[in-house]
């Protein structure tokens, strides 16, 4: 863990390199989004956010052939609904 990296520590280290290079970057910032939408409802604008990089990460995805990433980009494009849904749940709720 400190110290020294092991053959082991680097190895990991280059095929997670590599599975992030393999993918869109809009894709993953999209699902992190989404993911951090979730548990923060209230505040929209990571969900528009996730929405709005994932629909971004499908078109690249659709230029870009060789890269991957489109279930990262519906994960996020579905977080982001969810919680906009429930974002207007909390405040319609407030006003009846």
């Amino acid at each position: 863990m400190f110290g020294r990296e092991s053959e082991q520590h680097r190895q990991r280290a280059d095929r997670f390199r590599a599975w992030c290079h393999a993918r869109s970057g809009l894709a993953l910032a999209s699902a992190f989004l989404g993911f951090i939408s979730l548990p923060d409802c209230v505040i929209v604008v990571p969900g528009i956010a996730a929405i709005v990089t994932g629909i971004l990460g499908l078109r690249d995805l659709k230029r870009r052939p060789h890269l991957t990433g489109a279930r990262l980009c519906y994960f996020g494009i579905v977080c982001g609904s969810f919680s906009l849904l429930f974002a207007a749940v909390v405040y319609s709720s407030r006003y009846w």
